[in-house]
């Protein structure tokens, strides 16, 4: 989908930028550098009405991920929520999403806080925060939460989260930032990750978004770390029985760990997302030449290369179905479809039933996904699938084209581990399939995805759920059925039906749930079905068997020739 801009229209990339309206506040006469803009600030989910269609510049901060609980301290920050900025094409109103905090650690001593919410223009966003670590591991997220192992960045968006002591009763580790990683924890608990200024994309003073939080202090004394860039949440501290301190509203950031002295000193939640959209309105030129059949499209290189014809209009169309490089040649406009990893299968230590894997999100298929890309090396990272567990739900990992646009995993199918304990559908693109007591997993936007279906206690599985249907429910000892995956051949993916995406079934003490299209079904007894269709999960099956691994994802990068 390109644009035919009238020969001499006004453009600063060689095609021209549009105009809306939206957000909860507008900035008219913005100069940056030589070039004046209009500005949409959205800190509440809202819609952008496009008046004239065109090139937007954007800048997306996920939600901020909760600090970690506090059973034996060493909770980590929680990170701060993905920074993406890029520039992309609209040709229709859009939706924009505003990612919540993620929660702060439940009362106790033990609970956890949750990771932040993503944001998004349309179908491509930026995640949100990993949560910090409950005396183990850290989240993953835009940026990642502290712990015992740091919790990993997605690329481009932020930075891991620090290390937490490898002492008992000790500090925890700082949240990453997107300005820089978190610290390590000791006797006090490590520094949030700094954020990163987002002035030079709004103008005026600086202004910081998505910092980490700090993590929480020693058990019985110490002092909880610090936010990254005075906007993260301060780390609890043991000593004076300080709590943590919650980031404010639309900064991005992480929250404080927790820390313990003898009673629960509570850890915080973090701060929610915000987005800014913004058009040039006074200068530059066009390079959109009268009767080119290009329409402002560029020119690349890297992956496989395929010609197609798509409603008589000639396309190449770059086909990465592992890490490579996408090379612009040729400044322009490229129309993209990725797929993030598949969720893994669920299954069991014990003779109980697992669930399916949900499929990763499809972005750039429900409305055709256009965006400029100056001419550069572009990284592509294409997603794994989540491998089959016995243990906890495992989600596929996100594929992403540099720090332009990603679709993130699926979610993993519920599980039952080696303690007795269920583990429900985790969220994603599509959600995984779920057990009775926890639920199944939903997916995070509508347009990437569907919900898993529902479980029963032990006897059998969700199914995972699919981008063309949610996830069936289990039927007595029947898992539930693959949720449907769609075909994108209509795309230029290939010559010939192309189904992807798709959810597994779930597993089932009597029957494993049927396969949906493009997916694969549950099993009742054996190591459950691996994915083998981009982006689809995992076959759910029954202790003490682990379910099957989902399906790495896939991007394309197609423009006309």
């Amino acid at each position: 989908m390109g644009l035919s801009a009238a020969y001499g229209e006004k453009s600063l990339t060689g095609y021209s930028y549009g105009a809306g309206s939206g957000g909860n506040t507008t900035s008219t006469g913005v100069v940056i550098g030589a070039t004046e803009y209009t500005i949409h600030t959205f800190t509440g989910t809202g819609t952008f009405t496009v008046t004239k269609r065109g090139q937007f510049d954007v800048l997306l901060v996920g939600g901020g991920g909760g600090g970690g609980g506090s059973s034996n301290a060493r909770a980590g920050g929680g990170g701060g929520g993905g920074l993406q900025s890029g520039t992309i094409y609209l040709d229709a109103n859009a939706t924009v999403v505003i990612g919540a905090g993620g929660s702060a650690p439940t009362g106790g001593g033990g609970g956890a806080g949750t990771r932040g919410n993503g944001s998004f223009v349309g179908i491509g966003g930026a995640d949100g925060g990993g949560v910090g670590g409950l005396g183990g591991a850290g989240g993953s997220g835009g940026s990642g939460g502290g712990g015992t192992t740091v919790g990993a960045s997605t690329s481009g968006q932020g930075n891991d989260g620090g290390l937490s002591s490898a002492t008992s009763n000790q500090g925890g580790g700082g949240g990453g930032g997107k300005g820089a990683a978190g610290g390590a924890g000791a006797s006090n608990g490590g520094s949030g990750g700094a954020g990163f200024d987002v002035s030079s994309f709004i103008g005026g003073s600086a202004l910081f978004k998505s910092a980490g939080g700090g993590g929480g202090s020693a058990a019985y004394g110490g002092t909880g770390g610090t936010g990254g860039s005075s906007i993260g949440g301060n780390g609890a501290s043991a000593t004076g029985s300080v709590a943590a301190t919650t980031p404010a509203a639309n900064t991005g950031s992480g929250g404080g760990g927790a820390t313990y002295t003898g009673a629960f000193i509570a850890g915080s939640a973090g701060g929610s997302g915000i987005v800014f959209i913004r058009y040039a309105t006074n200068r530059g030129f066009t390079t959109n030449t009268p009767g080119s059949t290009k329409n402002g499209y560029g020119t690349a290189t890297g992956g496989s290369l395929a010609s197609r014809t798509i409603g008589g209009v000639n396309y190449s169309v770059l086909t990465f179905s592992s890490d490579d490089n996408l090379v612009v040649t040729t400044a322009g406009l490229f129309d993209v479809l990725l797929v993030g990893g598949g969720g893994g299968g669920g299954g069991g230590s014990h003779a109980y039933a697992g669930a399916g894997g949900g499929a990763g999100a499809l972005v750039g298929l429900a409305a055709t996904t256009t965006v400029y890309l100056s001419a550069a090396t572009y990284a592509i990272d294409v997603g794994a699938g989540g491998a089959g567990s016995t243990l906890d739900e495992t989600p596929g990992v996100a594929s992403y084209i540099g720090s332009v646009i990603s679709a993130c995993g699926g979610g993993g199918g519920a599980a039952y581990d080696q303690h007795g304990l269920f583990y429900g559908g985790g969220n994603g693109g599509s959600g995984g399939g779920g057990n009775y007591f926890y639920g199944q997993g939903e997916s995070i936007d509508e347009t990437f995805g569907n919900d898993g279906g529902t479980g029963n206690p032990g006897a059998s599985g969700g199914g995972g759920g699919g981008y063309g249907s949610a996830g069936g429910n289990y039927s007595g000892t029947t898992g539930g059925t693959g949720g449907n995956g769609i075909d994108v051949s209509s795309w230029g993916t290939s010559a010939s039906t192309d189904n992807i995406a798709a959810g597994g079934g779930g597993g089932g003490t009597g029957a494993g749930g049927a396969a949906g299209t493009g997916g694969v079904a549950g099993k009742s007894s054996g190591t459950g079905n691996a994915a083998t269709s981009a982006g689809s999960g995992g076959g759910g099956s029954v202790g003490p068997s682990a379910g099957g691994a989902g399906a790495a994802g896939k991007v394309w990068v197609r423009f006309r020739t």
